[in-house]
């Protein structure tokens, strides 16, 4: 479920900041189900070559901001290995590229104030890339999945307005 802009978010939050924390707590309760059974949906889509990319595959709950991330979400840090899950997800086109190998010191290329060094290109060839179809397994379109997350909501808000009533 790719995210989206939606009308009215502003009164949401506001509805939201009125909630008593029992209900708060209970909404977080929700998207954190939702987001599970997604995430379980993309680890079962996942294409499965290493292992790596299901691994990097998480959860975070933002309760501030009514966001739930599920997928590759943190692709900075230590998990910044798995950027062709990128290309895995949206496909990539054939290509020609320029390829320079270049010397190393101690298994490390050597830089100048941050650059690599032209005195260190030992050879450049071109190389084929072959395109790759997209295998979208994070951005899925999963009916099922929308349905269950609509009902679960709608629950949610109906036990909320319910018990809300019964007190006011």
């Amino acid at each position: 479920m790719p995210s989206e802009r939606l009308q009215g978010l502003a009164d949401t939050f506001a509805l939201f900041g009125a909630l008593p924390d029992a209900a708060r707590e209970q909404i977080g309760v929700e998207m954190a189900m939702i987001g599970r059974d997604y995430l379980a949906l993309q680890q079962v889509r996942v294409p499965k070559e290493t292992g790596a990319l299901e691994s990097g595959l998480s959860l975070q709950l933002l309760l501030d901001s009514l966001r739930v991330r599920v997928g590759l979400t943190n692709l900075t840090g230590y998990r910044w290995d798995l950027f062709y899950g990128r290309i895995v997800e949206f496909g990539r086109k054939a290509q020609t590229v320029l390829v320079q190998r270049r010397k190393a010191a101690n298994g490390r290329l050597r830089t100048a104030r941050g650059r690599k060094r032209a005195e260190d290109i030992v050879a450049s060839y071109t190389l084929n890339v072959k395109a790759r179809a997209a295998a979208p397994f994070v951005m899925i379109d999963d009916a099922d999945l929308d349905r269950i997350a609509t009902q679960r909501l709608a629950d949610f808000w109906s036990a909320t307005l319910t018990k809300a009533g019964a007190q006011a």
